[in-house]
């Protein structure tokens, strides 16, 4: 081992420098993490209109429960003049023209001018809004003029009631239904709403063909007198899409109010909704944006489940949600019955516990609940990058030779050649080589691990060591197992720890290759370490031609001796026991990476347990890495020195994906605050460690027992 640090001391060198570079990455990144531990949430309020009116209290008396629990921000959409008339928000009748020509005798209820207009109209989608309420008119007329881009407003007050005629005037407009564009918030809902002291969040819904730089201006004017400090899109585009200024107006538009866009994670918690626009205004206020938890709807149905009676697993969701994958901003919807009636649930302290319940779960890690800003915009240091990759390719280059015996040459012409490969795609493909740097790492270092671990077993099997210390030391290598693969999961979560990345906007891909190449690499390791080399020697590629002729004709003699030997039933029987090996080890690799990812095929025996463990610790570890990753680890140790046959095959490789593996896949959840993921892998590693003593322990008292019966047997 120390001529082997020996030989390769200015390679381990340079991957410890990489190693600190990442280290000085990923705690830049753990600081702004830190700086942004706060939540906040913001009332769904058509979710929460639904819930009031099937309790017995109205929306003032529910809006102070809210309020109590310190939740003072509530969402209200535009409405369009067709629902204002069905929120019964005044006197309002809205048609196409088309409808109302084909009603009978619509002529005689309507005045002449409209009757004129309609048999002027280029276009069958013209619309008129009737409104008899004086003051809504004057507001309604007013709005319709500023908004609506590709059409002309004639509107006028006539024998009590209030007349707005749209005229469609461009061809791209020709499909818009005009009843249907936004028009103005409720408000009866403002005012209840604002005297609550909830602050609103103004919404609206974007109509294609009516999406130009008119609506644009009229919908940010009103939005900016609430003070918002949130601004949504919406899945058609960002307000004045259809116009080549929107960026520019809505950028202005943040600038002027201090509000925070906001992305909007998907249901299944894979990424986030990139709507129209989106890319582009992130792009633009250089990602300083916040992310939201949608709590969707098979989530606002989990009351009652998973083995709870209450809103508990509803806050175990928010609470992942803004610890786990840094979704900041809740979209609160109210607590529906887990019955499939559709219906709510009205009991007031059920709130309270669901409320209460997050702040609780989120607290113990530090987090706040007061009005969002942004993360401060992370990007890392393109020099502390670099080496950083010079550090990786340094890792492949000990890799390699832990495989294959390289000579001093090979080794620093290979260093040379990666260096500056490296160095130079940092600046030719930027992002590419980021994640290609964080693959190549992610994979380098626990096959490090896997393929050192083989290595150095072979060279120190200890068979005189009592089993405590065969346990110490045991221990000791599993640790130092961890250390290597911890260094890889810095490689690997340093390389992409940009602000676009944390707010999950850029992807990575790749996940479960990184998963099965370590693990191939272990059968690769683990054959050529104990079978092969242990009848033909290491190879080694840039040898002497003589050594290498020499080593041909032994491998020449031991294959032609081992093709000769006769087969006895005991050759069979290893046969099979290795067939049935790799088929059970096959089955459990297609398990395997199909539960690897965002799977959703969790049993509720398992999330009761990972519930349990989230109620026990501040963060839950992974289950695989504490349950068999590194009990797998030590228990290959144990056999390997035990000289147990087949066991190491499969530990070995139950150790390679639970635990090497698992460790670099851990942190590349770059949306995870960084902390937190070194938090799970030291809670995962200790309690792993504390089942595989147990676990060793067991197994020696076992094999002690059988090598008892056995001598017995021979005496």
């Amino acid at each position: 081992m120390k001529q082997w640090i020996k030989e390769n001391a200015a390679l381990i060198a340079l991957l410890l420098i990489g190693v600190i570079c990442a280290g000085v990455i990923a705690g830049g990144r753990a600081a702004v993490e830190e700086a942004g531990k706060h939540y906040d949430y913001v009332v769904d309020y058509d979710d929460f209109s639904k819930m009031v009116l099937r309790s017995e209290q109205n929306e003032a008396y529910w809006l102070s429960v809210l309020k109590s629990e310190g939740v003072d921000k509530i969402a209200v959409t535009e409405l369009s003049a067709k629902e204002l008339n069905k929120e019964g928000s005044g006197d309002i009748y809205a048609y196409q023209i088309s409808e109302l020509k084909a009603e009978f005798g619509w002529k005689d209820r309507v005045p002449e001018r409209i009757v004129s207009l309609a048999a002027e109209a280029k276009f069958d989608n013209d619309a008129l809004i009737i409104v008899t309420d004086s003051e809504l008119f004057e507001l309604l007329s007013g709005r319709y003029t500023e908004r609506l881009d590709g059409a002309t407003v004639t509107s006028f007050f006539e024998n009590g009631a209030g007349y707005i005629y749209i005229a469609t005037a461009e061809e791209k407009s020709k499909g818009v239904n005009w009843t249907m564009v936004p028009v103005m918030l409720p408000a009866d809902i403002v005012e209840t709403a604002l005297e609550a002291g909830f602050q609103i969040i103004p919404r609206t819904v974007t109509v294609k063909g009516a999406n130009g730089a008119g609506f644009q201006k009229a919908v940010l004017k009103d939005f900016a007198e609430f003070n918002s400090p949130y601004y949504f899109g919406n899945t058609k585009g960002y307000e004045g899409y259809e116009s080549e200024d929107w960026l520019e107006n809505t950028v202005e538009y943040l600038n002027k109010t201090g509000a925070s866009p906001v992305i909007v994670e998907q249901a299944d918690q894979s990424e986030n909704y990139m709507w129209p626009g989106v890319k582009e205004l992130l792009s633009e206020t250089d990602y300083q944006a916040v992310r939201l938890f949608s709590e969707p709807d098979y989530i606002q149905a989990w009351y009652a489940t998973h083995g709870y009676s209450g809103p508990e697993e509803i806050i175990n969701s928010i609470a992942r949600a803004i610890s786990d994958r840094s979704c900041r901003l809740i979209y609160l919807r109210m607590i529906m019955k887990n019955d499939k009636s559709g219906d709510y649930v009205t009991d007031e302290a059920e709130y309270h516990k669901l409320l209460g319940g997050v702040r609780e779960q989120v607290g113990r890690l530090g987090y706040t609940q007061e009005t969002l800003k942004p993360l401060k915009t992370y990007y890392a240091n393109t020099v502390l990058r670099i080496f950083l990759g010079i550090g990786a390719i340094a890792a492949a280059v000990i890799m390699l030779d832990l495989f294959v015996r390289l000579n001093t040459k090979a080794k620093y012409i290979l260093l040379a050649v990666g260096a500056l490969g490296v160095a130079g795609a940092m600046f030719v493909i930027p992002n590419g080589s980021k994640l290609l740097l964080s693959m190549g790492s992610g994979i380098v270092m626990p096959v490090i691990a896997i393929a050192g671990i083989n290595r150095y077993l072979t060279k120190n099997r200890a068979d005189d060591l009592s089993f405590k210390s065969l346990l110490l030391r045991d221990i000791g290598l599993t640790f130092a197992l961890c250390a290597v693969c911890f260094c890889g999961s810095l490689f690997a979560t340093a390389a992409i720890s940009d602000t676009e990345y944390m707010l999950e906007l850029r992807i990575y891909r790749g996940v479960k290759l990184m998963q099965l190449i370590p693990i191939a690499f272990f059968f690769v390791s683990y054959i050529q370490v104990f079978l092969i080399e242990k009848h033909f020697g290491r190879f080694a590629p840039f040898d002497t031609k003589e050594n290498k002729r020499l080593r041909r004709l032994e491998v020449r003699e031991k294959s032609a001796e081992f093709l000769n030997r006769s087969v006895l039933m005991k050759d069979l029987v290893v046969i099979a026991a290795v067939a049935a090996v790799g088929a059970v080890m096959l089955l459990l690799g297609l398990y395997y990476i199909e539960r690897t990812g965002n799977s959703d095929n969790v049993s509720t025996l398992e999330i009761m347990f990972r519930n349990m463990l989230e109620v026990l610790l501040r963060v839950r570890p992974r289950t695989k890495e504490f349950l068999v990753g590194w009990p797998c680890v030590m228990m290959f140790i144990w056999a390997v020195r035990r000289r147990i046959p087949l066991l190491p095959a499969v530990f070995g490789a139950g150790a390679s994906a639970g635990a090497y593996v698992s460790i670099v896949n851990t942190f590349l959840h770059i949306r995870n605050p960084f902390l937190t993921n070194v938090e799970r892998t030291v809670t995962g590693l200790v309690i792993g460690v504390v089942i595989g003593v147990a676990a060793v322990c067991v197994c020696e008292l076992i094999y002690n027992f059988a090598a008892k019966k056995g001598r017995e047997k021979t005496v």
